[in-house]
């Protein structure tokens, strides 16, 4: 970037000046005048004052160094970056990819513009420091405990969930109460047409304070939801599904709408991985079943089936239950009563999901 010095001897020529002179229309000396035009010394805000009478305004002169200032500052910064921080690049690949395609990176540039870049978006001033920074004990005892997770991947999966959950659109503040009182609501939606069902579910969750969007999974974070309380009592709420299978899904969304309705106020966040195992996850796991396909009737229904269960059954077992045939096909595949094999031309993917 050119400095600010050099407009001013542009300046000097168009007015067909001395710098002597314009020493004398300032009150500097004419060797002032020579070190910042040569680019040695930056216009000052009382240089920048007295400039503003004879050219341009003072904010002009001040917005020049100021921008010189600022790119000078960053190729300092881009030379001093070390080769930990560079290394952590390696992991975020596929995260940095997706933030390029939404637009939220820049593409084509050095890996160290790409580290100024992340520090910025991230809000970090240096990526080394992502595993220190403070989270609640039983997410750091989760991510501690598998070895899939990257803690640099997952940092930056959250921070994409914030981004790309608007809550402009949301007008309610969140309640506990609200996602309990309209579970059944939220369970009558999966009868809507598939494409449909997403943003159907958007607004039901916007009428209880919640942004919900589904997000996708990345290699480094193994998780499938993501939890959080704003500052200004609205919820963010992002889900990933596997495989996009409609039964994952219906048991999922259950699943953290349980953590949403017990969910204690004031943690910063809730992330949900897909190897827990605590005894709130076993808990929840049991409200979506319940929710779904309740554990009497679903006894009953095996009770009842004494030979090999065919496509009919599974049918029956829907229709007692008032779901759709794939969430009852997909209730008997987790169980092992089925395998995941059978019927798999019933499988119902959401596209979207």
């Amino acid at each position: 970037m050119t400095h600010p010095g050099s407009i001013l001897n542009q300046k000097l020529k168009e007015a067909r000046m001395h710098r002597s002179e314009l020493a004398k229309r300032t009150g500097v000396t004419e060797k002032h005048i020579c070190t910042v035009v040569n680019g040695q010394k930056g216009i000052t805000v009382a240089f920048a004052q007295k400039l503003g009478y004879v050219f341009e305004d003072a904010s002009f002169w001040l917005k020049l160094q100021a921008e010189y200032d600022e790119e000078q500052l960053r190729i300092k910064e881009e030379s001093s970056i070390e080769g930990r921080e560079l290394a952590i690049l390696e992991p975020l690949q596929e995260m940095i990819a997706h933030f390029v395609e939404h637009g939220e990176l820049k593409s084509g540039c050095s890996d160290a513009a790409m580290v100024m870049q992340l520090r910025r978006l991230l809000r970090v001033s240096n990526l080394t420091a992502i595993p220190e920074i403070s989270f609640y004990a039983d997410y750091r005892a989760r991510l501690a405990s598998n070895e899939r997770a990257d803690p640099y991947v997952l940092f930056a999966w959250q921070r994409m969930c914030e981004i790309e959950t608007p809550l402009d659109e949301i007008t309610a503040q969140f309640d506990n109460s609200l996602p309990y009182m309209k579970r059944h609501e939220i369970r009558a939606i999966m009868f809507s047409d598939p494409n449909d069902i997403y943003p159907e579910l958007k607004k039901l969750f916007a009428e209880c304070g919640i942004a919900f969007r589904m997000v996708p999974a990345f290699h480094g974070a193994p998780v499938r939801a993501f939890i959080k309380e704003t500052s200004n009592q609205k919820l963010i709420f992002c889900m990933t599904v596997p495989h996009q299978r409609a039964d994952t899904f219906w048991h999922m969304l259950f699943h953290e709408l349980y953590h949403m309705i017990h969910l204690h106020l004031g943690h910063l966040f809730y992330v949900d991985f897909d190897f827990s195992q605590g005894n709130n996850d076993a808990t929840a796991d049991e409200f979506a079943r319940e929710m779904l396909i309740s554990t009497n009737r679903y006894r009953d229904f095996l009770k009842s089936t004494r030979r090999r269960i065919d496509w009919p059954d599974v049918e029956r077992l829907a229709k007692s239950a008032n779901v759709l045939p794939c969430i009852a096909l997909g209730r008997l595949q987790n169980d092992g009563v089925l395998d995941w094999t059978d019927f798999s031309e019933q499988v119902i993917k959401y596209p979207w999901a």
